[in-house]
């Protein structure tokens, strides 16, 4: 390949990373997300990997949970029996998990947490993460005041981040260089 073929490659390959800036970096924004919550959902760790405390064993009386089971035995089970019941309690008897805690009750929060706005200004796109929905973003900011960041990267998801995403810009450029 001459100067001149190799000038025009490069400026196939820079407008290429261009055209996709603004899509490489929803991707980033969208796998930030989904390794947050996998970090949460699976370990029940914060980005420092510290395990988060577990669900509350205090007791309150059960008309707090009246009809907020995710299913008819589970509701079953909170008119009857003793008059008072944990959080902890209430998740067991819903088939949740209690060893860890994970943010999770009816899903509907991780469901709903992803790109809240895009700001492309050319050269820099600014994404932000958090509740899409008014719930989701009540609740995310209610455990991260208690939590902190739950969307924080730690430093192995941050450099697999990286990795994925230099990754896509060599398959991008080797597009160009070895047609």
């Amino acid at each position: 390949m001459g100067f001149i073929d190799f000038a025009k490659t490069i400026r196939l390959v820079i407008s290429d990373l261009n055209e996709n800036r603004e899509r490489e970096s929803l991707i980033i924004a969208k796998e930030t997300v989904a390794i947050a919550r996998l970090r949460i959902q699976n370990q029940g760790e914060d980005s420092e990997g510290q395990q988060f405390d577990l669900y509350s064993q205090a007791v309150v009386p059960k008309f707090f949970y009246k009809g907020k089971s995710l299913n008819a035995t589970a509701e079953e089970e909170v008119r009857t029996g003793e008059w008072l019941l944990s959080y902890e309690t209430f998740r067991e008897i819903n088939n949740l998990r209690v060893d860890i805690k994970d943010f999770t009750f009816t899903g509907d929060m991780w469901r709903n947490v992803g790109v809240t706005s895009i700001d492309n200004k050319g050269a820099v796109v600014d994404i932000s993460i958090g509740g899409q929905t008014t719930r989701a973003a009540e609740l995310l900011g209610y455990h991260s005041d208690k939590y902190g960041n739950l969307l924080a990267p730690n430093e192995s998801e941050v450099q697999f981040l990286r990795d994925s995403h230099l990754e896509r810009v060599f398959n991008s450029i080797n597009k160009y260089l070895t047609t």
